[in-house]
């Protein structure tokens, strides 16, 4: 964890102002690196553009909900598709004399170390979030399950739990293929992780050895799969 602090440290960020519309107004020569367009000119474009249609909403939530901060705001980790890359950003609210004026937006590309890219599509292997005033970078390896909490996910580990600000339908897109593996539309699993399967007429339910886990349900539209992922007869 030190080390990852010590390199976020030396990264360069990216800034991006953007006015009451939500359009780039301005940008560092980072910024500009990272944001591709096909024109090559970012300036005047909605940032929202910049992702698909399914998560703009989403996006422009996240851009509106932030205030000029008295105590500084939260990092978020966002896959932006349309450039291939995860990004740890911190919004913030810019006040002019007649109000607010726009929204500054920093953030450091996590791509080249979080993920990999296979098939022009990002994989992660390493999930950023934010938990007691710092950084983490959560091994896929360490991950028990992933459980749907709105457009927002828990990752649940052996020795805690953590907010994630992807929703677990982008998770489950950009996880390494077979890896996890769907169990109810609102649990993604590592099955190697399971130390118990409780087995009944109707119901298939799966356990994990930790304190902060909880018994995983198997639906009706996922049960045979699983079945046959874990040999269950």
């Amino acid at each position: 964890m030190e080390q990852f602090q010590f390199l976020l440290q030396r990264f360069d960020p990216g800034v991006i102002w953007l006015n009451a519309r939500n359009q780039i107004v301005a940008m560092n020569h980072v910024a500009f690196e990272v944001l591709e367009c096909q024109d090559g000119f970012p300036l005047g474009k909605e940032i929202v553009k910049f992702h698909p249609p399914e998560v703009r909403k989403k996006v422009s939530k996240l851009i509106s909900k932030q205030n000029c901060p008295v105590d500084s705001p939260k990092p978020i980790s966002m896959i932006i598709a349309a450039i291939n890359k995860l990004l740890l950003l911190k919004i913030s609210k810019t006040i002019g004399e007649r109000g607010i004026y726009g929204t500054n937006v920093i953030f450091y590309d996590l791509t080249s170390i979080a993920t990999d890219l296979e098939n022009d599509t990002i994989t992660i292997k390493k999930y950023p979030v934010y938990k007691n005033k710092k950084i983490i970078l959560i091994n896929i390896s360490d991950i028990l399950y992933f459980k749907a909490d709105g457009h927002y996910s828990s990752i649940i580990t052996a020795d805690d739990t953590y907010l994630c600000n992807l929703s677990i339908g982008e998770i489950e897109q950009n996880s390494p293929v077979g890896y996890f593996s769907r169990t109810h539309r609102s649990y993604l699993v590592n099955l190697q992780s399971i130390t118990a399967v409780e087995k009944r007429t109707r119901t298939l339910t799966l356990t994990f050895d930790s304190t902060h886990s909880e018994p995983v349900p198997v639906s009706k539209k996922y049960r045979k799969d699983i079945m046959t992922l874990l040999n269950i007869p």
